[in-house]
């Protein structure tokens, strides 16, 4: 798409004004290329614009974006197009111009480089200027999204390097579409890992936290409740202070896989946790109340 407008813009004897960016972190591309097309995180997680979606379909977004560019608020209708992994392609014109845009996602040593190169397109002297504002505008406004983007990626690295999840989206082009439900469930906990804890529900007992499974065991005034340390959905850090949590990514409620009171005696209740099954068991000893988490195999 790109190319071909790029031509059919020369040829009609326009002029462009060229802008290239990167970013460089310790995370997959195929985190950048799921970061480009998520659809739901712009109201939870960007603060410089806001977004209205038109159309979304396998390969395509159009999308309103209303951006605080200086002292004007603009409106802009972005075209986006996504149909091979290591690339999303982008169209917008305003005031008077066309903005042509082609992200790459690529490796880079131990994780991966995002480049990004704009064609402001103008006629004319004032659409010289108008361009010239354009592109400057667009740095400035780049490093701000960039900014709030790159946690989400970076989380993601985290869990990685961890080697206990995967993706399941990796093997597969992230479609626009395929990111409008975060009920969805994404990470996956891999095979091999076990775990198997016995441990002592006292009245210093306030939370143990199972990290090579992202699960904490929690206290509750007289309840014990499991919860995620992570979001299913796409991997988000999950807050430990509520037991109704919303992911911060995309605004997905959290609630305990299980809950019950200490004094209770549990055999084998199960609970399905990053594609796998976990049992839970409590009981009573010498006047101790234990409990057990243990990974099914």
């Amino acid at each position: 798409m790109t190319q071909s407008v790029r031509k059919f813009l020369n040829h009609s004897g326009y002029k462009f004004l060229s802008l290239d960016l990167e970013t460089i972190g310790e995370w997959s591309p195929h985190d950048s290329e799921w970061n480009y097309s998520d659809a739901l995180h712009f109201p939870y997680i960007h603060k410089s614009f806001s977004q209205k979606i038109l159309n979304i379909c396998s390969e395509t977004n159009t999308s309103l974006f209303v951006q605080n560019l200086f002292f004007l608020k603009n409106p802009v209708i972005i075209y986006q197009e996504h149909k091979t992994k290591d690339s999303h392609e982008y169209l917008a014109s305003s005031y008077g111009i066309t903005i042509s845009i082609v992200t790459r996602h690529l490796t880079h040593k131990q994780g991966a480089i995002t480049k990004t190169n704009y064609q402001f397109f103008y006629s004319g002297f004032i659409g010289l200027l108008i361009a010239f504002s354009a592109k400057i505008a667009t740095k400035k406004n780049y490093k701000k999204v960039i900014s709030e983007d790159m946690p989400m990626r970076a989380q993601r690295g985290i869990l990685r390097k961890t080697k206990n999840i995967f993706f399941k989206s990796d093997k597969n082009i992230v479609t626009p579409n395929s990111t409008l439900n975060p009920m969805d469930n994404n990470v996956f906990l891999r095979s091999g890992i076990i775990l198997k804890k016995r441990f002592i529900l006292d009245d210093d007992f306030t939370s143990k936290i199972f990290e090579k499974v992202f699960l904490r065991v929690s206290k509750e005034k007289n309840k014990i409740i499991i919860l995620p340390t992570i979001c299913p959905h796409e991997g988000s850090p999950l807050s430990d202070s509520d037991c109704h949590m919303r992911c911060k990514w995309h605004g997905r409620k959290i609630i305990p896989y299980i809950s019950f009171n200490i004094g209770d005696s549990i055999r084998n209740a199960k609970f399905k946790h990053l594609n796998k099954t976990f049992i839970i068991r409590s009981d009573h000893e010498k006047g101790k109340t234990f409990c057990e988490l243990e990974l099914q195999k």
